[in-house]
């Protein structure tokens, strides 16, 4: 009777246990966490919060974002050369201007000398003078005045001499090149500027020869050339 009665106190003590950590759950209590060897619980939550690393890391979630570059370009005008004309000798510039985002245009201009072979082999190279003028219009796709380039060129060019292979004579050659292009130009933050540009143009050229005999020539011509462009200068 003895142990039953003890077995019978033994229920009646687990049911009580079970019902009040029922009684417990329901309204919403939890047990608080079991303080430590050096101090309460509050004190460990305190000194995690002091934690160096910790409070590191949140220093740098607070951070501001870094600065960004800007995504629009700021110049209005680029002022450019060719290099390859000097060796010719002679000068090729150009003034762009963006007359609205995304669109340039641009007058070319150039004055020199360029030396060139005779269609007849029995004569050899000859140096002509050499004038430009003429202009672009080049799109940007991608931004608003610089990056890849997609545009047309159209040039008035003219070559003239007073001697030839050391007769006294006078001959001219004037005609217009008009072409697509696709370039890429390289604007940098200082104002440095460089760009590249490649495609075809159709050339037609009248060219006419008189000399102090009274002797004359005249011939057209057209053709195919390769554009090729590569400037450099300052934009603005």
């Amino acid at each position: 009777m003895r142990e039953r009665g003890y077995g019978m106190l033994a229920v009646v003590i687990g049911l009580a246990l079970v019902s009040r950590r029922a009684h417990a759950q329901y309204s919403g209590s939890a047990p608080r966490p079991a303080p430590s060897e050096n101090g309460s619980a509050d004190d460990v939550s305190d000194e995690s919060k002091s934690d160096p690393a910790t409070t590191e890391r949140s220093e740098k979630k607070r951070l501001p974002p870094p600065a960004r570059l800007p995504t629009h370009d700021t110049q209005h005008v680029s002022i450019t050369f060719s290099p390859l004309h000097l060796l010719n000798p002679m000068f090729e510039g150009q003034v762009e201007v963006r007359i609205v985002p995304g669109l340039g245009i641009a007058p070319i201009f150039g004055i020199g000398s360029i030396t060139s072979e005779a269609t007849d082999s029995s004569y050899g190279e000859h140096t002509f003078r050499a004038y430009e003028l003429g202009g672009q219009l080049a799109a940007y796709p991608m931004r608003e005045f610089s990056g890849i380039q997609l545009g047309v060129e159209a040039l008035w060019l003219k070559v003239s001499t007073d001697t030839f292979d050391g007769q006294r004579l006078s001959a001219t050659a004037a005609g217009v090149a008009v072409g697509p292009f696709f370039g890429y130009k390289l604007l940098l933050p200082v104002g440095l500027t460089l760009f590249a540009q490649l495609g075809i143009e159709a050339v037609a050229l009248t060219a006419s020869a008189s000399d102090q005999m009274g002797n004359s020539g005249r011939e057209k011509k057209s053709t195919f050339v390769p554009l090729v462009n590569l400037n450099a200068g300052w934009s603005l």
